[in-house]
Formats: structure tokens, sequence, C-alpha cells
């Protein structure tokens, strides 16, 4: 009886390390984390954040949470920056943050409010100051120029550096509604007539400057 002849398979096997090899060697992804707060220290939501790769071939964006955290996954390693924009704050910008593979970065940021210009409500404010008060001269702090005698030139005439002249003419008239039967009206130091002007004063003078 003639023996039996069977083919003969080749079989090759490839370890499995061999097949892993291209994955241990690819990059793995990273990841940047991080809490956004005001001066406070509170939260702040609603904050964009945007990334950027420093060769610009990749750009993300993501909000910040009622929380403030905000988080990118999956980034190639590499360097990155960020970005903050939120309503009420400047801008905050974040260079050159390091992606490394398999692991996460964190960065939190402190967004600080601008200074508000304070108003003050015109009630409130201190007014105005008023002219220098000459406390020196007597009863310079009120108008006498009313009062018999007195000048009542606003500017002096013929001024010169050393001397000041001064030339007072008062006339007076006076008239009593009572009808004093000779017209005489007594005061506390002069006697007036009723009805008739009066020379009060006459006078000449002036006053010297020293230097």
């Amino acid at each position: 009886m003639k023996p039996q002849t069977y083919p003969r398979r080749l079989a090759t096997a490839v370890p499995a390390t061999a097949l892993m090899l291209p994955l241990a060697h690819a990059a793995q992804p990273g990841a940047i984390v991080g809490v956004v707060t005001n001066s406070a220290k509170l939260p702040v939501a609603g904050v964009t954040v945007t990334a950027v790769r420093a060769d610009g071939e990749a750009i993300r964006a993501t909000v910040s949470g009622s929380d403030g955290v905000y988080s990118f996954a999956d980034l190639p390693p590499g360097a990155w920056s960020l970005t903050l924009d939120a309503a009420g704050y400047p801008q905050v910008a974040v260079p050159a943050l390091q992606v490394l593979a398999s692991k996460a970065t964190r960065r939190d940021v402190v967004m600080n409010v601008p200074p508000v210009a304070q108003t003050v409500s015109p009630a409130l404010q201190a007014p105005e100051p008023g002219p220098e008060v000459d406390s020196q001269t007597p009863f310079a702090v009120g108008d006498i120029g009313w009062m018999n005698g007195t000048s009542r030139e606003r500017a002096p005439i013929f001024d010169t550096k050393f001397f000041t002249p001064e030339i007072r003419f008062d006339v007076n008239y006076l008239q009593d509604f009572n009808h004093p039967v000779d017209h005489t009206i007594g005061g506390s130091t002069e006697e007036f007539r009723s009805g008739e002007f009066q020379i009060e004063q006459v006078s000449f003078g002036g006053d010297y400057t020293a230097q």
C-alpha cells in the first residue's frame, strides 16, 4: 500500500511587539486646563479662551464654565499660546505654554477689572473757593460805598507809583415826609435840613506808597 503524502504549510509567526512598535513611537496628545478668576478670586464664567499653536497650524477655542474652569484636550505637543476675552475685562494673553505628550499643563489666569472713573454728584462737590478776604483793612468784608463820606470810585485817577491822589466831593439831599416845622432833622451827631441839598464833604488828598 502506497503511503499518503500531505502538502506542507509554512507558517511565520510575527511577534506582537513588532506590530505595536509604530504605535509606541506616535506622539500622544496633551492637554491644557485651568481656572479663570478675577482680582477678588471669584470664578469668571463665559470667558472665551483661544489656543493657538506656535506654528499657527492649529487653533482651538473653548468657553469657561460657571466655576471658571476651561480645558483643551487632544492638543499636539509643542508650544501653545492662549488669549482670553470676556465682557467687561481687558484681553489677557498667555504666551508660550509647553504641552507635553500624555500630560495636562495647568495654567490659571486672573482677569482684572479696569478702574472705573468715579463721578461725584454736583450736590456733593466742594464749593468753588471764593475771593480772598482782606482781613487787615477795617470793614473790607462789606461794601460801605453807600455811606456818606466814602469814596465811590472804582479805579484811582492819576495813579502813580508813589502817590495816589484823591479828590472827594460829597453832596446829599434829604427829604423828611413828616413835614417838620423848620425843616430841621436832628441826628446823633449832625443836623440836616429837609428838602435841601447839602455839601457833606469836599476834600483833597491822597495816599503815599513807601518803597
